[in-house]
C-alpha cells in the first residue's frame, strides 16, 4: 500500500492564487483613479504658468520694442521697423505689430503655440491642444495711437 504524505509546509510556491491577483488588479485600479486627475490637473497648472510666462516676457519685450523705437524716434510714426538681434520687426507707434508678436517673443518651438488674429489689429496666443483656447489665451492689440500702447490681458481659466 502507497501512503501519501501531506505537503510540506515549508514548500515553495508555485505562484500567486487568484485572490491575490485579484487584489493586486483592485489596488492599481485605486491608484490609477486617484492619480490620473492629479496629473491632469498638473498638466493644465503647467499651461497656465507657461502662458504667464509669456505674457511677463512680452511685456518686458514691448517695452524694449518701444525704447529701441524712441531711440530711432519712430515711435510717434503709425508703420515704421527697427531691426533687433537681426530680426525685422514691423512697429505700429512704437510697438510690435500683431504679425511681429511671435517674433519678437521668440517662442520656441513655434509647434506648440499659435497666433490667432482676431481682427486687424488684435489676436491671441494660445498653446496647441487646448480643449478651449477662449479659456487658456493672451490676447495682444496695436498700438491704436501715440496715447495708445499695445496692450496684453491673459484669460488663464482653464489651459486643459
Amino acid at each position: 500500500m502507497i501512503s501519501r504524505e501531506p505537503p510540506h509546509p515549508l514548500k515553495k510556491r508555485a505562484g500567486f492564487t487568484l485572490i491575490e491577483v485579484v487584489m493586486v488588479i483592485v489596488l492599481l485600479g485605486i491608484l490609477s483613479a486617484v492619480a490620473l486627475p492629479r496629473f491632469v490637473s498638473l498638466r493644465a497648472e503647467s499651461r497656465a504658468a507657461v502662458m504667464r510666462a509669456i505674457s511677463g516676457n512680452a511685456s518686458s519685450v514691448f517695452t524694449g520694442v518701444f525704447a529701441k523705437a524712441a531711440v530711432q524716434g519712430v515711435q510717434a510714426q503709425p508703420s515704421a521697423s527697427v531691426v533687433i538681434n537681426g530680426t525685422t520687426i514691423q512697429l505700429k507707434y512704437g510697438y510690435p505689430a500683431l504679425l511681429s508678436v511671435m517674433d519678437v517673443l521668440q517662442i520656441e518651438p513655434l509647434s506648440s503655440f499659435s497666433l490667432v488674429p482676431l481682427s486687424a489689429t488684435s489676436g491671441y496666443i494660445a498653446p496647441s491642444g487646448v480643449t478651449n483656447d477662449a479659456t487658456c489665451r493672451v490676447v495682444f492689440a496695436e498700438a491704436s495711437g501715440i496715447s495708445s500702447p499695445a496692450t496684453m490681458q491673459s484669460f488663464l481659466s482653464d489651459c486643459r
